[in-house]
C-alpha cells in the first residue's frame, strides 16, 4: 500500500508550485539550506517550513505574501526592441543574497517572458542546482535547454518541470521525484493534457504506484549491498590472521 505524500498540501492556484517540484528540491537541498526562488506565490509558503527563502517579485502586490520569506521587489522591465523584457537589473543586483543552494525559475509570469535570465546569467550563481518551472511549455522548455547547455551540466526532464543539478540524480532520487510529479499529472483532467500533449492517451499507463514500488525496490538494493560490504570487511577482519600465518607459511617454503 502506498503511504501517504509526506509533502503539503498544495493549492490548485496557477502561481503555486507543486508536489512533484517541492520533492525535487528535499531531494537536492538539505533543511535549512537557501532557495532562491524567481516568482513567488502561494507555493512559497511550503518552502519557508524548510529553508531560508528570497523570493524575487515583479508583482508588487505579492511582495510579502509568504510570512518568513525575504522579497525582492524587482519591476518588470520591458526595454522594447529584440531583448525581451524581464526584472530591473539593479534591483537585482542590490537585493540577491550572495550564497544560496538552488535557483528556482518560476517567474516573472508566463505571459511576460522568462528568457531574460539568459541574458542576464551573470547575476546569477553557476554553481548551484537549477530548477525550470513550467517546462510542460515550450518556452520554459527551450530555456532550461539552453541553460544546460551553457553550463555542460546534466538535465533531468519531468513531465512538468525540469532539474539541472551540479551531479547527475541517482536513481532513487529520479524515482522518488517522478512518482511526487505523477501524483500531480493523475489529477490533471484531459482539457489540460490536450492544451499541452498532442495526444491525451498514454502509451503506458500513468500510475504513481508503479513508482512507489520503484523507489522501495532501489532502497531495498541499498540495504542489500550495504549489508554486503560489512559482512565482507568483517570477513576480512576475522580471516586476517589465518591469511597472514597461510602467507608467512608460502614464504617460509619458499626459501
Amino acid at each position: 500500500m502506498e503511504p501517504p505524500s509526506t509533502l503539503p498540501n498544495m493549492s490548485e492556484s496557477h502561481w503555486a508550485i507543486d508536489g512533484g517540484v517541492l520533492a525535487a528540491i528535499e531531494r537536492l537541498v538539505p533543511e535549512g539550506g537557501t532557495v532562491l526562488e524567481l516568482g513567488s506565490g502561494d507555493g512559497t509558503a511550503a518552502l519557508v517550513e524548510r529553508y531560508t527563502v528570497y523570493s524575487v517579485e515583479d508583482d508588487e502586490a505579492w511582495v510579502g505574501h509568504c510570512e518568513g520569506a525575504t522579497y525582492i521587489h524587482a519591476p518588470f522591465n520591458d526595454p522594447g526592441g529584440k531583448r525581451p523584457g524581464w526584472y530591473d537589473v539593479d534591483a537585482l543586483r542590490q537585493g540577491l543574497p550572495e550564497t544560496y543552494d538552488l535557483l528556482l525559475i518560476d517567474g516573472p509570469a508566463g505571459h511576460k517572458g522568462r528568457d531574460g535570465i539568459l541574458h542576464h546569467l551573470d547575476l546569477f550563481r553557476t554553481d548551484v542546482h537549477i530548477l525550470v518551472d513550467d517546462t510542460v511549455r515550450t518556452h520554459e522548455a527551450d530555456i532550461a535547454r539552453e541553460l544546460a547547455m551553457r553550463l555542460n551540466r546534466p538535465m533531468h526532464v519531468f513531465w512538468n518541470f525540469s532539474l539541472i543539478p551540479t551531479e547527475p540524480l541517482n536513481a532513487e532520487d529520479v524515482a522518488r521525484i517522478q512518482w511526487e510529479a505523477v501524483r500531480v499529472l493523475e489529477k490533471k483532467d484531459e482539457s489540460f493534457i490536450k492544451r499541452y500533449f498532442r495526444n491525451p492517451s498514454p502509451t503506458r499507463k500513468i500510475d504513481r504506484l508503479e513508482w512507489y514500488d520503484k523507489v522501495r525496490q532501489l532502497r531495498d538494493q541499498d540495504k542489500a549491498e550495504i549489508s554486503q560490504s560489512y559482512s565482507l570487511r568483517i570477513g576480512q577482519v576475522i580471516t586476517f590472521p589465518i591469511r597472514l600465518l597461510l602467507s608467512f607459511t608460502k614464504k617460509r617454503r619458499s626459501l
